[in-house]
């Protein structure tokens, strides 16, 4: 009768463990589902931050610069025009570089800008150079 009930133990404790192995394996792939989504959400919130973090914006000193290149620019075409070009201006920098506003220019932008990138506009090819730390404009007719 004692070897009964040893074996009749045995056999629970192994069916136990088996039920126990089969709830770990149900409870690690729901756990490996969770890591893949939340790798998934962590990348897409990333990708959210970067394009709303404060800190990846030009500074207020390359806004300032900026500004006085959009005004220059502006002055130019509104000689040409007869009529005020400002908001035509800041309007091309908006839709080139998908911002609400000069001051949210993402700084790897103004790098790129600041370098001799071109904007066409008003067949004025405009092109914004970095000397010696201020930005000088080359208006060229005829873009």
């Amino acid at each position: 009768q004692i070897r009964e009930m040893g074996r009749y133990a045995i056999m629970t404790m192994a069916e136990e463990q088996l039920k126990f192995e089969a709830r770990l394996t149900v409870h690690d792939q729901r756990l490996d589902k969770a890591a893949y989504a939340f790798a998934d959400l962590t990348k897409r919130v990333s990708s959210i931050e970067q394009k709303l973090t404060p800190g990846n914006v030009i500074t207020e000193e390359q806004a300032s610069q900026l500004s006085q290149a959009v005004k220059a620019i502006a002055l130019e075409l509104s000689k040409k025009s007869g009529r005020p070009e400002f908001g035509a201006v800041y309007g091309e920098l908006y839709r080139r570089y998908g911002i609400t506003g000069y001051k949210f220019l993402p700084a790897n932008q103004f790098t790129t800008l600041s370098t001799g990138s071109t904007i066409g506009f008003k067949n004025l090819q405009i092109c914004l150079v970095d000397r010696s730390d201020s930005i000088w404009l080359h208006l060229v007719p005829g873009f």
